[in-house]
């Protein structure tokens, strides 16, 4: 690696912050554990919003970050965002979609989600992302 990159690996590395991941594709929790655990990060999937809320309730005071698909069976995104901002008004909270408008961005916002990633998304990307909301 040249040092800039060095340097750049550096400023989005974690510092053992435990990351919820919820996602009901299980090549991309997968992957993200691997590239977020590589990262420094502890993390813990969830398949749906369901078992993501049951690990958040019984572990939120152990995680630092909550990234979740806005697209997923039984629950949305933007439920399982909303039922964890009830409960935990200041979670963190990134929400990732491929298929996502203006207006529904706005009603997250609304409800005090501020991460929102693009799928498919860059790891430095999301690395970006993550230390970005983690520092908010």
């Amino acid at each position: 690696m040249k040092p800039a990159q060095d340097e750049i690996q550096k400023v989005l590395t974690g510092n053992n912050e435990t990351i919820l991941f919820i996602d009901d594709e299980e090549l991309i929790r997968r992957l993200n554990q691997s590239i977020l655990e590589d990262s420094g990060y502890t993390v813990i999937t969830a398949a749906d919003g369901e078992d993501g809320l049951d690990i958040f309730y019984k572990e939120k005071n152990n995680i630092d970050l909550v990234i979740l698909d806005f697209s997923m069976p039984h629950l949305s995104g933007s439920e399982v965002a909303e039922k964890i901002l009830v409960s935990s008004p200041d979670a963190k909270i990134i929400i990732s979609s491929g298929y996502i408008q203006d207006w529904q961005i706005k009603s997250l916002k609304q409800l005090g989600i501020t991460g929102f990633l693009d799928k498919p998304y860059r790891t430095d990307i999301l690395l970006q992302k993550i230390k970005e909301t983690l520092n908010r």
